[in-house]
């Protein structure tokens, strides 16, 4: 977080405007990170305005993007929601396929928070279809899962397991993503669905252990509490953990 900030007074300084928004919109992902979603929102808000004068595009998709990853943190789906449309759309101008994936991955996310079960899986078929298009694997894991928790929450246990076991296959061939850790918690939730407890426990496991290993990296004491209970992934891993080894 230092160096991010000391990289803003130097872009500062000499005016380079890219530079600011790049370390500005870095700065808010360690917030967000976190689970310090409003101090996020400051810092993209301010991305957003310079990168929008500066014509910036591919800025602009990513604090869109996290704005609304912010806003869902804090609970504010409905507002969230055209700030993740409108990253969609600049992708799409630009053509940036692989980071269009990534806004229909988020506008998944944010439907199953909604319960708009059926939307939410539109979007995952989305994202799936264009990243099959690019070759690109890593990001399905995102897609699979939470299409698979989609069809779990429609009570299509069969499709959902199926989906989910994809985004598992992806991580068990050595696939590297940013959040394996949802991937195991909704696989964890399909088997207990369908009354495999034990399995369920096995992929619950995984998840806590793959939370802990990055709380425990986090030497600030308040910052890795809000990392536990302020994310709402890394808190529902936590509580469903704790309930399951009672």
């Amino acid at each position: 977080m230092h160096c991010y900030h000391q990289a803003l007074e130097l872009y500062r300084e000499v005016g380079e405007r890219e530079g600011q928004a790049g370390a500005l919109h870095n700065i808010s992902h360690v917030h967000n990170s976190l689970g310090r979603y409003e101090e996020a929102l400051g810092y993209l808000q301010q991305g957003l305005e310079i990168s929008r004068e500066i014509n910036y595009t591919r800025m602009q998709g990513y604090c869109l993007d996290h704005i609304g990853y912010a806003l869902r943190g804090l609970g504010r789906y409905q507002e969230a929601l055209p700030y993740f449309l409108q990253g969609l759309e600049l992708r799409r101008e630009s053509k940036a396929g692989q980071e269009q994936a990534y806004s229909l991955n988020n506008l998944a996310g944010l439907y199953l928070d909604l319960h708009a079960y059926t939307k939410a899986l539109d979007y995952c078929l989305q994202a799936r279809e264009l990243l099959d298009q690019l070759g690109a694997k890593a990001p399905q894991i995102t897609s699979w899962t939470r299409e698979g928790l989609a069809y779990l929450r429609l009570g299509d246990n069969d499709k959902a397991l199926a989906a989910s076991t994809q985004a598992i296959q992806l991580l068990a061939a050595g696939v590297s993503w940013i959040n394996p850790h949802e991937a195991y918690l909704n696989h964890a939730r399909i088997l207990r669905a369908m009354g495999r407890a034990d399995e369920a426990g096995t992929y619950l496991q995984k998840a806590y252990d793959e939370v802990m290993a990055r709380a425990l990296k986090i030497q600030d004491v308040q910052s890795r509490k809000s990392f536990l209970k302020k994310v709402k992934l890394n808190r529902e891993i936590v509580e469903a953990w704790r309930k399951f080894n009672r």
